[in-house]
């Protein structure tokens, strides 16, 4: 079961990194960096406006492959699986697909 991320959280698994370079040198795991690119697996309903109090949409939806900060969000493991926890406004892009 996928956790439900809350208000204008995304949930995210983050691709593997690199474990061999173009050149074929195999990268010990403390020099493999994050790479910052994920697919979303869930997203919250979307956060309530402070002003009108309407519920503000989301701009992911599941499968969306996105463009994550480095820094940013929350990890999290769920039955084995490490996902990134991180507010709609954490992600940078949406990649288009195919990408």
């Amino acid at each position: 079961m996928i956790p439900q991320p809350q208000e204008d959280r995304v949930l995210i698994i983050e691709d593997a990194p690199e474990e061999v370079t173009s050149g074929g040198i195999i990268l010990p795991q403390q020099s493999q960096k994050r790479t910052q690119i994920g697919t979303v697996v869930a997203v919250g309903p979307g956060k309530t406006s402070e002003y009108t109090g309407q519920l503000l949409p989301m701009n992911f939806s599941p499968n969306d492959r996105v463009v994550i900060t480095k820094f940013g969000g929350t990890e999290i493991e769920h039955d084995g699986v490490k996902y990134q926890v991180m507010r709609q406004a954490d992600v940078m892009m949406k990649l288009p697909e195919g990408a």
